[in-house]
């Protein structure tokens, strides 16, 4: 490794390790380790599968993607203990969603399958709006939370 405390690729998550690469134009997430060894030879693995490709799309990312993480036994984003758009924090569910160009939380949550609801109800939001200003994401974000049941960070018991 370099002066940093890890290698190129890969970003300490906790006590996880999460390798990533740049493929075409987009930063892409190879998959999450146990192992910081594991996660450097999963972004090696995925750097000669570029140099090869002749083409940088979503699909031969993917596969590319699942022969690394076969070839070094690690997880995807599919298999970790929490859905897309789900974070955990202590013992709280904390949806989210790119909005625009934007990172935005929707609420907070209970229940993983309450906040997965919610991810699950702003896709389906943004996919029908055809303007993604604050102001829709905040009308989405309010049905969104009452639909499931949860928090918005306004109501919160702590500023």
């Amino acid at each position: 490794f370099d002066e940093r405390d890890h290698p190129t690729g890969v970003r300490v998550r906790g006590n996880k390790y999460c390798a990533h690469i740049t493929w075409g134009d987009k930063q892409c997430t190879i998959g999450t380790f146990g192992a910081i060894e594991k996660a450097a030879a999963a972004h090696q693995f995925m750097k000669k599968e570029k140099g090869e490709s002749a083409e940088l799309s979503a699909a031969t990312f993917e596969e590319a993607r699942k022969r690394a993480v076969d070839a070094v036994g690690g997880c995807t984003f599919d298999e970790r203990d929490h859905p897309t758009g789900v974070r955990v924090r202590g013992n709280k569910y904390c949806a989210h969603i790119t909005w625009g160009d934007k990172q935005c939380t929707i609420g907070t949550f209970g229940a993983i399958e309450k906040a997965a609801a919610a991810h699950q109800f702003m896709k389906k939001e943004k996919g029908e709006s055809a303007e993604l200003s604050a102001a829709t994401f905040e009308e989405a974000r309010k049905r969104a939370v009452d639909a499931v049941g949860g928090c918005t960070f306004d109501e919160r018991d702590h500023p």
